[in-house]
Order: structure tokens, then C-alpha cells, then sequence
């Protein structure tokens, strides 16, 4: 190889070592980093999101992208070295990362550092079950978080863009339940909360695979019927990841679109959440429920 071919994996070396010295200059080493791996995502309209995603199959324009392996290998090595300590956990998170071709393979990198890899994913791509039995048994793969953002038809609902029509019609100045009442009369679809479902399920089969649910606040109040329901069919979950959803991304350019439920959440939500975790926990139908506070969704 002449110098002319080392000079890009030079400079991304070095971008990349350079980037990394710098956040560690004012700040501690985290305990985890996230690895956008794409901005390509199966269901790009959510209006919270804060990628403005690339709809898969339609990636006219150049405008998706995916990280490519040796950048993928450079921040791998770049994390484990730094002689001021290096984070446990490595996110890989999107766009869907599940959508990238070479994700067993950035993976294989983070395991071969010995970082705890996880997955935050929307879980449809595990409908396919020969694609969860591939890349968990290449050893790799410690974690998968799976957002969920409500019971059946308040999933599907939660991932409409913000233009779409229907929420024109909520009243802003209604109560949460009033609002949610009323997007569930405009719509029937759980096409999106039915794939991820399966996708759960799937996983489940894989031993030693930690299963999680990401899960806004706004809709906690339906985390027991979701356990439940997993737990019906036959899955399991091992711990909540619970946020508090803002606008952020699309959401944030249509100010006063969208209905309070995509705002702070209210005393009644926060009193719920804690009853139906208290509950989950003493049953023993999870293990761990973690309260993030957060500017925007740990969604894919």
C-alpha cells in the first residue's frame, strides 16, 4: 500500500484521537458512549426524533449514510487507549442501526476491546428470526434496548410525523387522557407495535441476551400492560429504560403543533410511573427500572 492509500485512514486516526482529547479535556470519561452507526431509519417520521432520518429504501440523493467499518475500527481502538480511562459501555443507535450491513462486524470490533455493547432499536428487524439468531451468536452482542412507545394503537401513534393531520385535531389546552382519547379514536393501526412484539419475542430465545425496554414517560402508564403482554406471549424482560420525551428534532420547527403529550410530563404521570414500577419490581416481572433525564428520546 503506497503512503497516497495510509493517508485517509491517517487523518481519521487522528480526527478521531484529536475529537476524543478534546471532550476529555473539561469533562470526565463517560461511562458510555453512542455510536450513531446511520441515519437511515424504517419508520424516519417520528416527530420527537432527533436525526432527521433517511427513509430505507429511498436513499436518493446521497443523503443516507451508514459508518463505515474502518471508522467504526479507528473510534473502537481510540476509546480502549486513552491513558485517561475509557467508558464500559458502547450504544450503538441510529437512524435503526439494525439497517447497517456491517453491524455484526462494528461489533465484533467493540467486543474484541472488551466493551458491553447494546442496541438501541425499534425491534422490528428481529421479526426476522434467522437475523437475531445471527447476530447474537456471534458472541458479541451483550444488550438490546427496544423502544416501545405505548400499548398497541399509542405505539403506532407516537411514531406519526408531526404534519400528520391528526394532530391538528387534539385540543392543546385538553388533559393528557383527553388527548391521548382522541388520537386513539382517529386511528387503529399496531402494525409497527405488532413487528416489534415479534421482535421481542425472538430475542427472547437467545440466552444470555439482556432485554430491554426504552419507554417514555408519557406513556408509563401502560409499561405493565406492555410486561404483561410480553410475558403472555412468552418473552421476557430484564429492565426498563424510562425517559422523559421532549420535542426535539422535526417536533421543535412545528412549535405549538403537537399536543402536551410530547412535553413535561405532569405530576399524575410521574405518580403513575412510580406505582406501576413499584409493582413491576415486587412481582419481579423486571429487574432494574432506570429513570433517565434527558433533552431528547434514547429512540431509534
Amino acid at each position: 500500500m503506497n503512503s497516497a492509500e495510509q493517508e485517509p485512514q491517517k487523518l481519521i486516526n487522528e480526527s478521531a484521537r484529536q475529537s476524543w482529547n478534546e471532550h476529555l479535556q473539561s469533562n470526565e470519561v463517560p461511562q458510555a458512549v453512542v455510536f450513531d452507526v446511520t441515519n437511515v431509519c424504517d419508520s424516519p417520521g417520528c416527530a420527537h426524533c432527533y436525526i432527521n432520518a433517511v427513509k430505507h429504501g429511498n436513499l436518493e440523493n446521497g443523503f443516507g449514510n451508514f459508518m463505515d467499518i474502518n471508522t467504526a475500527q479507528v473510534w473502537s481502538d481510540t476509546l480502549a487507549s486513552n491513558p485517561k480511562g475509557r467508558p464500559e459501555q458502547i450504544w450503538i443507535s441510529g437512524g435503526e442501526p439494525t439497517l447497517h450491513k456491517d453491524l455484526g462486524l462494528i461489533l465484533k470490533f467493540l467486543k474484541e476491546k472488551q466493551f458491553y455493547t447494546a442496541l438501541i432499536t425499534n425491534g422490528e428487524k428481529f421479526e426476522d428470526k434467522e437475523f437475531g439468531k445471527r447476530l447474537a451468536s456471534e458472541g458479541n452482542l451483550d444488550e438490546v434496548a427496544v423502544t416501545i412507545r405505548g400499548d398497541g394503537i399509542l405505539h403506532d401513534l407516537f411514531m406519526l410525523p408531526a404534519d400528520n393531520p391528526i394532530w391538528a385535531g387534539v385540543s392543546k389546552d385538553g388533559s393528557y387522557k383527553e388527548q391521548i382519547d382522541f388520537v386513539k379514536s382517529k386511528s387503529n393501526s399496531v402494525e409497527h407495535f405488532e413487528k416489534t412484539m415479534e421482535g421481542i419475542m425472538n430475542l427472547s430465545e437467545v440466552p444470555k441476551l439482556k432485554i430491554a425496554l426504552n419507554i417514555d414517560m408519557q406513556a408509563a402508564g401502560d409499561m405493565e400492560k406492555i410486561v404483561r403482554k410480553i410475558k403472555k406471549r412468552g418473552g421476557r424482560v430484564d429492565n426498563i429504560y424510562l425517559q422523559a420525551q421532549q420535542e426535539t428534532g422535526r417536533a421543535k420547527a412545528q412549535p405549538g403543533r403537537l399536543p402536551n403529550l410530547w412535553r413535561k410530563p405532569t405530576v399524575d404521570m410521574v405518580g403513575e410511573y412510580m406505582n406501576q414500577s413499584e409493582r413491576l419490581l415486587k412481582e419481579g416481572s423486571v429487574k432494574e427500572i432506570v429513570f433517565y433525564r434527558s433533552s431528547s428520546s434514547r429512540n431509534s
